[in-house]
């Protein structure tokens, strides 16, 4: 194999291994917090975490995420309002990143506030693993994971 069948062997390797999902994670309850981070590690996904709307807003300002799962009862600014605030944010730079909501509550109508308020789906609490896996990488731009 000469030099030049080499490089483009290593630049072929290269491209395959592509950047670890980036996860924006709005809780304001520690333990919920920490249970997500570890899962969303065991899948390789790098994880940023937000205690309330207003640090996810900031943070949504200053990096780039593929999903952001955002709790919808928090002190400070709720994931209703901090979710308008991103999508507002969005409007004027043309963007969109699929806001997940995460929620206690299941009752008829929760489903379709959520997405009334910008967000792109749902997920309930207690987190099933396996449905915060499948519903993080629907919306992913990843098809990696």
């Amino acid at each position: 194999m000469n030099k030049i069948e080499k490089n483009i062997v290593k630049n072929t390797d290269n491209n395959r291994q592509k950047k670890p999902l980036k996860l924006l994670i709005v809780e304001d309850d520690e333990i919920n917090r920490m249970v997500m981070e570890k899962i969303a590690i065991r899948k390789g996904w790098e994880v940023l975490l937000a205690e309330n709307g207003e640090v996810a807003v900031d943070i949504y300002q200053k990096l780039e995420f593929e999903v952001i799962i955002m709790d919808c009862q928090m002190p400070i600014l709720d994931g209703f309002k901090a979710t308008r605030a991103i999508r507002q944010l969005e409007s004027n730079s043309g963007t969109h990143i699929p806001i997940i909501a995460l929620t206690a509550n299941t009752l008829e109508g929760d489903r379709e506030k959520c997405l009334n308020a910008g967000m792109d789906d749902y997920l309930t609490k207690p987190i099933e693993t396996n449905d915060f896996y499948t519903i993080v990488e629907k919306w992913s731009n990843k098809s990696c994971c």
